[in-house]
């Protein structure tokens, strides 16, 4: 019943200040190769909000691409930016997908040991839809996993589902991981996971996106 953290929902406007969709307007940016200097962007924006609001009680999820985590000046300069704010690092979560981290496994490796140097906490976002070995899920040492809502779409109706959960939460907590079901939008979703041990679950039951 305690919140584990917040995550930050980047939104863009046009000159009209109509909202632009931002799958669209992400897809363009890694087109456009832009996506780094947007990561940026938001990251600048989501610390000044937590700091303009005093909100430094609460915790933060920020999604970055996984075209920016494997930059190297991206990772230079988001570390000088996180030991420069030691007071908001220890607040954010940096959310990447499962599939992003496949992409090269030594800059992710070197993304998330810095990112723990730096106070901050990492995040493998849309877990179980990937081929990741156990091996490199524990080589690379992250603080969550979020599962994809694939898995908790149905959880009570799911058998071979809730078993993969359950499975992976065993696995999970042996190594000090938390697992986070994403995607629930029913008491009953929520009810099984809670039996599965998940330790947090995102979604429309729990809370809509609101502004910050």
């Amino acid at each position: 019943n305690a919140r584990v953290y917040n995550e930050i929902l980047a939104r863009f406007l046009n000159s009209n200040d109509e909202m632009l969709p931002t799958a669209s307007f992400i897809a363009m940016a890694e087109k456009l190769d832009k996506i780094v200097a947007v990561d940026k962007m938001i990251i600048e924006a989501a610390i000044t909000e937590i700091t303009g609001k005093n909100l430094l009680e609460q915790h933060f999820g920020i999604n970055i691409s996984a075209r920016t985590i494997h930059d190297e000046q991206f990772m230079i300069w988001l570390e000088r930016r996180l030991l420069k704010e030691t007071s908001i690092a220890t607040k954010l979560i940096f959310e990447i997908t499962e599939f992003g981290l496949q992409q090269n496994i030594n800059s992710s490796r070197r993304f998330i040991d810095m990112v723990h140097r730096a106070g901050a906490r990492m995040t493998v976002e849309k877990f179980g839809v990937g081929i990741t070995s156990f091996k490199f899920f524990q080589e690379l040492k992250p603080d969550f996993i979020k599962l994809d809502g694939s898995y908790t779409r149905s959880i009570e109706e799911e058998k071979n589902n809730q078993y993969f959960i359950r499975m992976i939460v065993d696995l999970s907590h042996r190594i000090g991981v938390n697992v986070i079901a994403e995607c629930v939008e029913t008491q009953e979703e929520k009810h099984v996971l809670e039996q599965l041990f998940v330790d947090g679950c995102q979604g429309y039951y729990l809370g809509k996106p609101a502004p910050l």
